[in-house]
């Protein structure tokens, strides 16, 4: 970690987004999903975007990872709800 992680609050938050998105990497279906949107047009992805996000609203998930109940490996952490 960088030393400016301990003193300056936005690179902290910086580096624990980085830190969640490659925890969220480790599972395996995101890669799946991932590896399978290599390569899509920019409007095929902002379609499978959008249906993410339906399918999230209607698992109860909220739209992404902005959520504050979105955990750092993609599951809801049901403590904070």
């Amino acid at each position: 970690m960088p030393p400016a992680y301990f003193l300056d609050d936005q690179v902290a938050a910086q580096v624990r987004s980085q830190l969640q998105l490659l925890a969220t990497l480790r599972d395996h279906g995101v890669r799946q999903v991932a590896t399978r949107a290599a390569g899509l047009s920019p409007q095929a992805l902002r379609a499978v975007d959008e249906m993410i996000k339906q399918v999230r609203q209607l698992e109860g998930l909220g739209d992404g990872a902005d959520d504050e109940n979105y955990g750092a490996a993609g599951h809801v952490d049901r403590h904070k709800q």
